[in-house]
C-alpha cells in the first residue's frame, strides 16, 4: 500500500492561518509583526486582512502552555528572507486575554481536529478551517477587527 497524499488546500479550505512558535524564540509575548514560514505553496494563498493566530508549541506540562496565544490577521506581505529559506509572513497579532490551551482544543468536538493537533510536527503556516475558525473565534470571545488593529482588541500576555 502506498502512503496517504494529502490534497493541496485552496482559499477555501482556509478559516484562518496558525504559525507554530517554539516558545524559546517567542522574545516578550506581547506583540507579533510576522513570522517565519516554511516555503511551501500555501505561502500563495495568504492575502491581507487573514485571520490567524500564533501556536505556542511545547510537551504536556510545558511552560507557556501549548495553545493559541494570540490572534490577529496576515498584512499579505511576505519577505522571501536573508537566506531565501525561511520567508517573514506579515502579521498584525498582540496576546489573547486568556490562552485557549491545547487540551481545551482537543476536548471540544469543533476543535479536536486541528492540523496542528493531528500533524505535531507539520507545515508552518497551518491552518484553521472555516468551522475550527469559527470554534475558536467564540472560545475567544470574538475576532479583532482588521481596521482598528489587534492592539484595540487584545490585551498583552505578562
Amino acid at each position: 500500500m502506498r502512503g496517504h497524499r494529502s490534497r493541496r488546500l485552496t482559499s477555501i479550505d482556509i478559516g484562518a492561518w496558525l504559525f507554530r512558535c517554539n516558545p524559546r524564540s517567542w522574545a516578550d509575548g506581547r506583540s507579533v509583526d510576522g513570522w517565519c514560514a516554511l516555503p511551501t505553496y500555501r505561502l500563495e494563498l495568504i492575502e491581507p486582512a487573514q485571520p490567524a493566530v500564533l501556536w505556542v508549541t511545547g510537551s504536556r506540562g510545558a511552560e507557556p502552555e501549548p495553545g493559541i496565544w494570540m490572534a490577529g490577521f496576515t498584512t499579505g506581505e511576505i519577505d522571501p528572507g536573508r537566506d531565501g529559506r525561511r520567508p517573514y509572513v506579515g502579521l498584525r497579532m498582540a496576546g489573547l486575554q486568556a490562552p485557549v490551551p491545547r487540551e481545551r482544543l482537543q476536548a471540544d468536538r469543533r476543535t479536536d481536529r486541528l492540523e496542528v493537533l493531528r500533524v505535531a510536527h507539520g507545515s508552518n503556516p497551518s491552518y484553521l478551517t472555516p468551522e475550527e475558525k469559527a470554534a475558536v473565534e467564540e472560545m475567544i470571545g470574538g475576532w479583532p477587527d482588521p481596521i482598528g488593529g489587534a492592539d484595540a482588541w487584545c490585551r498583552p500576555v505578562g
